[in-house]
């Protein structure tokens, strides 16, 4: 069965097809031919049959620059990655490695030399997950070039800066309050969507790309099925697209408390019949799906109305995790319920545990020695 980026499908004649990108016109946008069968397995295997000769194809031109090598791999992994992820490294290699290591010829280049240039990157002011990113991609470069037969395979190790973990931006329960009896005092669409991520924890593109089908108010489910964020282009510019949620696990189906349902079942009703159900949920002024960056300037201003610290809009996904640890919902389900692949990544980013939470767990220690709050033995 094909799976998702492989570009096979069955056609309606019965045949197979497979799509391969022959070559790019000048403003970077592929250009495709196919290849047909009887069987998925076979055109999947006439498709790596011309990425082999590709290759091959590729290493006799043995380009001598850093720069043509990261163009080669970046288009080599394009057919496996989502287009955000290929947007993101296609950004990130234009604008940290061009500059410096572009031209730099293979024969001269080594992990020193890159070592050095991620460094600068830090002392820049670089976050530090994004220099590790870069430090994958080079290595990844070198590798895949070596694996053409173009270089030798990179020597020594690449800069690997420690992690560190930044301070959580979480709203105390008391700023939450103040948050939604602003937001309750006029319901407005974008104040029952910044209500509705507090209670679920939805990605800001989730809840852009959430239409009103996706909300069931019958079983109190929200189902999270696409996300929306702005993409670069091939010419140049951005331009808004409409996918696939993050990953597998991101697709998933959300457990509505009873308030938030009763609250949505007011709010939607009316718009249900008048613009049915595959109207957008938070619509822009002309009716398509609204831009995230809109949704983080009308959030900006709402905190400033209620006289709130300014965050990012992802501080409701951190605040909604954190209630619920604190409101004993065990891991498994928070993980779940936030579309995350394992439990470590809800643990390790998204939970964070207040001192006062942190005061109770330890007086759990008490009984062994008779101790007590406010009390001192000896």
């Amino acid at each position: 069965m094909p799976r998702r980026g492989e570009n096979i499908r069955k056609r309606s004649d019965g045949r197979w097809e497979g799509r391969f990108i022959q070559r790019r016109d000048i403003d970077g946008k592929a250009c495709y031919r196919s290849i047909y069968g009887k069987s998925y397995a076979e055109v999947k295997g006439k498709l790596a049959q011309r990425n082999d000769a590709l290759k091959e194809e590729r290493a006799g031109e043995k380009p001598a620059a850093f720069g043509d090598i990261l163009q080669l791999w970046l288009e080599d992994r394009k057919i496996k990655l989502k287009r955000q992820s290929y947007a993101k490294y296609a950004g990130m290699i234009k604008r940290h490695l061009m500059d410096g290591l572009g031209d730099k010829h293979l024969s001269s280049l080594n992990a020193t030399q890159i070592n050095r240039h991620l460094e600068q990157k830090l002392r820049e002011g670089l976050a530090v997950t994004t220099v590790r990113t870069l430090g994958f991609i080079a290595a990844s470069a070198l590798t895949f070039a070596a694996e053409l037969g173009i270089c030798p395979p990179p020597v020594g190790k690449f800069h690997r800066p420690s992690k560190c973990r930044a301070e959580p931006c979480v709203f105390s329960v008391a700023e939450q309050r103040r948050l939604e009896e602003h937001l309750l005092g006029a319901v407005t669409p974008t104040g029952l969507g910044i209500l509705l991520c507090l209670h679920t924890g939805l990605r800001i593109g989730e809840l852009c790309g959430l239409r009103l089908e996706d909300i069931d108010i019958l079983s109190a489910t929200l189902h999270v099925r696409r996300t929306v964020c702005r993409l670069a282009k091939g010419g140049g510019g951005t331009e808004l697209t409409i996918g696939e949620p993050k990953s597998a696990s991101s697709r998933r189906a959300i457990p509505l408390t009873p308030c938030i349902a009763m609250l949505l079942d007011e709010q939607l009703r009316e718009r249900r019949q008048k613009e049915g159900n595959t109207a957008v949920f938070l619509p822009s002024p002309e009716g398509r799906y609204l831009d995230p960056r809109t949704l983080q300037y009308r959030f900006k201003k709402i905190l400033r109305d209620c006289g709130l610290p300014e965050r990012k809009f992802h501080a409701l996904r951190h605040s909604f995790a954190t209630r619920c640890v604190e409101a004993g919902v065990d891991v498994k389900s928070l993980s779940e319920i936030l579309g995350h692949a394992d439990v470590g990544t809800t643990l390790n980013i998204y939970v964070h545990s207040s001192m006062e939470q942190k005061r109770i767990q330890l007086d759990k220690l008490a009984h062994f020695s008779g101790q007590r709050r406010g009390q001192a033995t000896l």
